[in-house]
């Protein structure tokens, strides 16, 4: 149990354990499927072939940026990186206050889920909206990727956020953790842009 540690370093502790059991897991395949193709006498051309497959089916990735990130990820090497550009796009268009950047990520007829609010749909209601937010706030964000899974044209990406907020009016900064939900389509060129994108706190309510 962690005790003592203020929600962010809780998060962020949280976050290197479960990182630390996915690579100890994605290393334990890789023997045991070494381990099999020995045992069943296969040749050392067959296991690598093997042993590459399942790295293809599900794959560790390991990020450094605010924090170390681990994630699972199914789906070819040129989508998911594709994906990467897409997500560090975003994340640094927030943290960069540039509302433009942030809106360029999402389809002409994406659909933005933030908390407490309407949803905004399409293009323009997303970018009038991510305005008027940078515009009242300074942004540092986080994200944690938990999975991320291609399936032909469309992608999920489901994760966890931290989140700080300073007026630009000045005063002490708001802070928040949640999760979220992306999805991302494939568009001409083999590039990827945010279709659907929600998340909400993880923090209860304020009581009435």
């Amino acid at each position: 149990m962690l005790v003592g540690l203020s929600r962010q370093d809780r998060f962020q502790s949280q976050r290197l354990i479960y990182n630390s059991a996915l690579v100890i897991r994605a290393e334990l395949g890789r023997a045991i499927l070494l381990t099999a193709a020995h045992v069943c006498g296969m040749r050392r051309r067959e296991g690598r072939r093997l042993l590459r497959s399942s790295v293809r089916r599900e794959r560790a990735a390991i990020t450094v940026g605010d924090g170390l990130t681990a994630y699972e990820q199914t789906g070819n090497d040129v989508d998911l990186k594709a994906i990467d550009v897409v997500r560090d796009a975003h994340v640094a268009a927030l943290n960069a206050g540039d509302a433009q950047a942030w809106a360029a990520q999402f389809t002409d007829d994406a659909v933005q889920m933030p908390p407490n609010a309407p949803a905004n749909v399409g293009g323009a209601k997303i970018a009038s909206w991510s305005k008027a937010f940078l515009d009242q706030f300074r942004v540092h964000f986080a994200l944690a990727v938990d999975e991320v899974r291609v399936s032909g044209e469309w992608a999920f990406e489901r994760g966890a956020y931290s989140i700080s907020l300073t007026s630009q009016a000045g005063g002490p900064a708001m802070r928040d953790i949640g999760k979220y939900l992306t999805v991302y389509q494939r568009k001409p060129g083999n590039t990827w842009r945010m279709a659907r994108d929600i998340w909400n706190s993880d923090s209860p309510p304020p009581a009435m």
